[in-house]
Formats: C-alpha cells, structure tokens, sequence
C-alpha cells in the first residue's frame, strides 16, 4: 500500500464513525473465531498425541 494510500485511508478511518464501527466489528469477529478455534485445535493435537503414543 502506497503511503498516499494509506494517508487517504487513515483520514477516511479518523473521519468516519460508520467505518471505525464495521472495521472494529470485522475485527471481534476474526478475534472470536481464533477464541473458539483455539482449543479445538489444541484438543485435536492432544487426540493426535495420544494415539501415537499407543501405537
């Protein structure tokens, strides 16, 4: 991105409350996924672990 770009977009983002709200939304929702994602992906290596160790 250039920094003419990025210039327009900060002043954009500091000037529009509307974008603030669904850049912050968009942001919570990523956030939220990764919560949840998180221990199902530590449960599946753990499930993982557990079989190799048996074998």
């Amino acid at each position: 991105m250039g920094k003419l770009d990025r210039s327009t977009y900060l002043a954009s983002y500091y000037d529009d409350e509307l974008l603030r709200r669904r850049v912050n939304t968009k942001l919570n929702r990523q956030e939220s996924r990764h919560t949840l994602a998180r221990p199902h992906h530590r449960a599946r290596v753990a499930w993982s672990d557990l079989r190799c160790q048996r074998m």
